[in-house]
């Protein structure tokens, strides 16, 4: 089965010329557990790699979502999300300048049924517990040795590649990453790009996004 059936995508954006993306999915509950009105724990295996540092090195992690009644509680409009600057955040915008790159999640996805065993083990996780699983219950792969040998359902990988080294790239990098402040014509973007530019070798495009008056 196609892994696009255990999962609608419902937002994604991965076409920035820097190391920003955003992808949210819905899970399909009764594709993953087999059954309709499933009662359990989605669990994702995360291994995550950055070539350029826009974030901080992790360690291998588990996240879980409870079902109840075929429903991930707690969630929304999506279920998951893979992130990073999808908006205004200076920092990954800065790492990538002059940068070629990407940014990877590997996951493998596990049904937990409620009445199997490995279902109090994943209840015993603690929310918040690893930095990029939010509110979910969560702990490291190096913490929870009882999925080893537990067959995935199905894998999923998201890939986001940038090449921000010519100056054309920089400077639709920095138009990506600033695109509302532009369009706003906002008075504090000026001295905000001076800012954090000031130490690098493009200084020259703030003219071009913020001609003078």
């Amino acid at each position: 089965m196609n892994s696009n059936s255990f999962f609608d995508v419902i937002e994604e954006n991965n076409a920035f010329c820097y190391a920003g993306f955003c992808l949210k999915i819905k899970w399909n509950v009764s594709a993953i557990a087999g059954h309709t009105n499933a009662d359990g724990y989605i669990v994702q295996r995360i291994h995550y790699t950055d070539t350029v540092g826009a974030s901080p090195p992790i360690d291998d992690y588990y996240e879980a979502w409870l079902v109840c009644g075929g429903v991930c509680i707690g969630s929304f409009d999506y279920d998951d999300i893979f992130s990073l600057d999808a908006s205004y955040s200076e920092r990954p915008i800065c790492q990538s300048l002059g940068k070629q790159g990407s940014i990877c999640y590997d996951a493998k996805i596990y049904w937990v049924e409620r009445a199997h065993p490995l279902y109090r083990v994943v209840d015993s996780w603690k929310e918040n517990n690893t930095p990029m699983a939010g509110g979910l219950k969560t702990v490291f792969v190096n913490d929870c040795k009882e999925f080893e040998n537990v067959a995935p359902c199905f894998l999923r990988r998201f890939e986001h590649k940038f090449d921000c080294r010519s100056d054309e790239a920089v400077e639709m990098a920095l138009r990506q990453a600033y695109a509302v402040r532009i369009n706003n014509k906002d008075p504090n973007l000026r001295p905000y790009l001076q800012k954090i530019l000031k130490h690098s070798n493009y200084l020259w495009v703030i003219d071009k996004i913020c001609p003078s008056s």
